[in-house]
């Protein structure tokens, strides 16, 4: 009876709040946790569960909740990451408070409609190949949930570990540290924005709203080898003020996983890309893009990559991923490889099919339901091109270093992928692009104050005033700012000599870093598309 009663005082011990609100796990072993936050759900929302130092194995899946969602919750755990993520103020990590996944288990974390859900102080190592090891997943339905997941050490042990799959939230993922193996092809963070398991339809008929709350931010971290990120299902994320030492960003193009479309949207500013004599694997581009639209601007970079961004339409040929015949699959865009194009491109040319369906610079479209062989779209009622908005990728103010490697590279994609079309490229004495004439309002981006700005234009050109908007709350900006300036707004030319504000940065740092409160991303059902 006496030992009965020490059993049970030390379990209420292993759940009794330290204090008002927070829940204390006795260990970080994966039973501990999953009581603690099983209790601090009981008790309301907006509870903390604390994880303390120690190391633990986890060796199977672990979901959390174990049933229904999770509430406003934090989870915290004790290890200590300093640093800003820049080239001089590395994220440095002590691990104190470390989980183990052993036989590819994996940790489910369920955010409910409209929550606001934290990680934090832990750092996760994959003993074993695991695909996720922290799986943060929204719900089918309802306001996105916000995330934060900060300070947090991804070590991952062999080639093909994740430290995070993230799928239908928002938010920010800050002052973490990500170490890959060298020479490894791995992710570090993958995303995903399937709404109602959709496979990124619904994401790639709503507006873009670059520069919005509604997407995944990442900032101020520190990559080391592998490859930062993958993007797919209509995913939508930002990079902004990370170092990527020896690694890449990318995205996941449509065709390149069955169904599921390619990434919708990012953007890209302000990063260092530094890469070391004898990189590998990882140093073949900073930037590899083959899905959606957005912005690169303001990054720093150097030749021993083989090129900043390459850009690239992946359905034009088998090379990468090999297609299926539509109503199979998302077929061939034009027919220049095989004879056969598809009806989910818009094939203003029969060869080309251009635009391909998703590519880079396409947008909004029409909605898509239903699984191969029955996919349609949704207004038209049949297997069509979704009548997507022509948006195309903005390039501006980049530093790339040494003359070795190629700036901007468009492959075999050139009848596809057009500048001043598709993407428009920097034009400035200092771009890397080529394009080093002064911005005259009829090709490319400029730069400069409004004052300065060309007040003729022709359609489709942008232009970055550097003295405008306020977006930039820091009181250091990235490692570009003497470049584009620490504030700045995009204007876009809407039509002959008409110019329109197109794009503001989301304020930085992220307010979730500053405990504020976020305003929910727009909601899922506004659709709109060019016809």
């Amino acid at each position: 009876m006496r030992m009965m009663k020490c059993l049970l005082f030390g379990l209420f011990l292993s759940v009794v709040p330290a204090h008002a609100g927070t829940f204390a796990a006795a260990s970080c072993n994966q039973t501990d946790v999953a009581s603690a936050i099983a209790s601090a759900i009981a008790a309301g929302s907006g509870n903390t569960v604390t994880i303390p130092a120690g190391t633990c194995t986890w060796t199977s899946n672990v979901t959390s909740p174990a049933s229904g969602t999770l509430p406003n919750i934090s989870i915290i755990g004790a290890t200590n990451c300093t640093g800003t993520g820049s080239a001089t103020s590395p994220i440095a990590c002590t691990d104190n408070t470390v989980i183990n996944s052993s036989g590819g288990a994996k940790w489910y974390l369920l955010a409910g409609a409209g929550t606001t859900v934290r990680l934090s102080g832990v750092t996760l190592n994959t003993a074993a190949t695991t695909d996720g090891f922290v799986n943060v997943q929204g719900p089918s339905s309802g306001t996105v949930p916000l995330v934060r997941l900060d300070h947090i050490h991804g070590n991952m042990s062999s080639n093909g570990d994740t430290s995070f799959d993230i799928a239908s939230v928002t938010g920010v993922i800050d002052h973490s540290l990500f170490d890959e193996p060298v020479s490894s092809e791995g992710n570090s963070i993958r995303f995903f924005y399937p709404l109602a398991g959709d496979s990124g339809d619904q994401s790639w008929a709503n507006v873009t709203g670059l520069g919005t709350a509604g997407y995944m931010y990442v900032e101020n971290n520190t990559f080391n080898h592998g490859v930062a990120n993958d993007g797919q299902e209509g995913a939508r994320f930002v990079f902004r003020f990370n170092t990527f030492n020896d690694t890449s960003v990318q995205t996941h193009p449509t065709g390149g996983d069955g169904r599921g479309r390619g990434a919708r949207a990012w953007e890209i500013y302000d990063n260092t890309f530094a890469a070391a004599s004898g990189c590998e694997v990882e140093c073949g581009n900073a930037f590899f893009m083959s899905s959606g639209t957005g912005t690169v601007w303001g990054n720093t970079g150097n030749s021993v990559y083989s090129g900043f961004v390459t850009i690239h339409s992946m359905r034009i040929n088998d090379a990468t991923y090999p297609q299926t015949v539509t109503p199979n699959g998302w077929g061939y865009c034009g027919t220049a490889f095989n004879g056969t194009g598809s009806n989910w491109d818009r094939n203003t040319s029969s060869v080309t099919g251009y635009p391909c369906l998703d590519q880079p610079g396409q947008g909004v479209g029409d909605l898509l339901s239903g699984n191969f062989p029955s996919v349609t779209n949704v207004a038209l009622g049949t297997p069509a091109w979704p009548r997507q908005a022509l948006e195309p990728v903005y390039e501006w103010g980049d530093a790339w270093t040494g003359s070795s490697s190629v700036f901007w590279s468009v492959g075999s994609s050139t009848a596809q992928l057009q500048s001043n079309r598709d993407f428009y490229l920097w034009c400035n004495a200092s771009s890397p692009s080529g394009c080093t004439s002064a911005f005259n309002g009829t090709v490319g981006t400029g730069t400069g104050t409004l004052a300065s700005r060309p007040s003729t234009c022709t359609t489709g050109v942008a232009y970055w005033a550097t003295d405008q908007g306020n977006w930039n709350t820091a009181s250091t900006a990235g490692p570009q700012s003497s470049v584009v300036g620490v504030q700045g707004e995009l204007f876009k030319c809407t039509a002959t000599n008409t110019w329109t504000l197109f794009y503001t940065p989301y304020t930085y740092p992220h307010p979730l870093t500053q405990g504020t409160i976020v305003a929910p991303p727009p909601p899922t059902n506004v659709q709109g598309t060019a016809h």
